[in-house]
């Protein structure tokens, strides 16, 4: 019989921050935040936004070791949300299912960025800016994954998605 035990949630998270707080690349934080700090008009969301337009350049060595220390290395929202928590701008990283209009059978799950301003999270989207989060169906904040095991393999979880048909939940 295989040990199989479901992860505590949280539990990967704190990894990271341990690693990081060991391996923690200083100057390149201090260099990312000052350039996104001159590009900025003075906002907290303005800075954010400049933020998450560096964690986009894959070529910047910067970048590239902050990624390194992070749970999802190809993810530019946890590296915006890392480099945001190091300048002191609350943020927070949102996990859940894009809001489609059809039935949808199998859907990935999706992250997104969210600051803090003033008593209200504003959610970012590169095209957008900031605004309401109201195109995610939001599961859990945080960067851990959905679903962790240990000892067991080929774990699926599947969503279906389908349109609100009786408007049982409306906005």
């Amino acid at each position: 019989m295989v040990n199989k035990q479901m992860v505590r949630f949280g539990e990967n998270t704190a990894r990271v921050e341990d690693n990081l707080s060991e391996n923690l690349p200083k100057s390149e934080i201090k260099s990312l935040l000052e350039e996104a700090q001159s590009k900025s008009d003075g906002t907290r969301l303005s800075f954010a936004r400049q933020i998450y337009q560096l964690a986009f350049s894959t070529d910047d060595q910067r970048i590239q070791s902050i990624r390194r220390n992070v749970r999802k290395p190809d993810s530019t929202v946890q590296v915006a949300a890392f480099l945001l928590k190091r300048a002191g701008v609350p943020t927070r990283i949102g996990n859940g299912i894009f809001l489609r209009a059809e039935e949808v059978y199998s859907t990935d799950f999706v992250e997104w960025l969210e600051v803090k301003d003033g008593d209200r999270w504003l959610a970012y989207t590169p095209l957008e800016g900031f605004g309401l989060q109201d195109r995610y169906l939001t599961w859990w904040y945080g960067s851990d994954r959905v679903l962790q095991t240990i000892g067991a393999d080929n774990v699926d979880l599947s969503v279906v998605v389908q349109p609100n048909t009786n408007q049982g939940i409306t906005r």
